[in-house]
């Protein structure tokens, strides 16, 4: 069952909004996980009472590690649903800004292949035209044989 044009934009804006709520909230969990590794690597030990200080310390840290966690999975998901929301926005922007390059630079690759194989005679796939080369008379330079004049002394071949 094929789903309608206004179902697809309704569940295109509840996961916009799902996205959304998921960047926020792992971004308030990130805050808080970062705090709590500061606090407790700021806080000053207690000296009469170090095995319950090193114990609080490292419950803030690993609260503060979880929290760090949790708050960079949610805004991996949330940035992801976000993205997908917009896809076709980005893919028709992306087509109209590279298509006029992707136009030119088409139009030069093949300008340059039809050019390089004109002048050798060759063709991409190892099937060549044979070259033959003639000597001029005057400085013994070895012309092309299609030329008029010696590339070299300019005498007339």
């Amino acid at each position: 069952m094929k789903e309608s044009r206004t179902e697809y934009e309704e569940k295109k804006q509840k996961y916009r909004k799902i996205g959304i709520v998921l960047l926020v909230a792992g971004l308030v969990f990130i805050i808080f996980g970062g705090l709590s590794i500061f606090n407790a690597m700021t806080s000053a030990p207690d000296w009469d009472n170090f095995d319950a200080f090193m114990s609080q310390q490292m419950g803030g840290f690993l609260i503060g590690g979880g929290l760090l966690m949790i708050g960079f999975i949610c805004t991996a998901i949330g940035y992801q649903l976000y993205f997908v929301t917009h896809m076709r926005e980005i893919a028709r922007y992306a087509a109209v800004e590279t298509a006029p390059a992707a136009e030119i630079m088409t139009e030069a690759v093949a300008s340059g292949l039809s050019r390089g194989l004109s002048k050798e005679g060759g063709s991409p796939f190892g099937q060549s035209k044979e070259i033959i080369k003639i000597k001029c008379r005057k400085c013994g330079y070895l012309e092309t044989e299609d030329a008029d004049f010696c590339s070299k002394c300019g005498e007339r071949m």
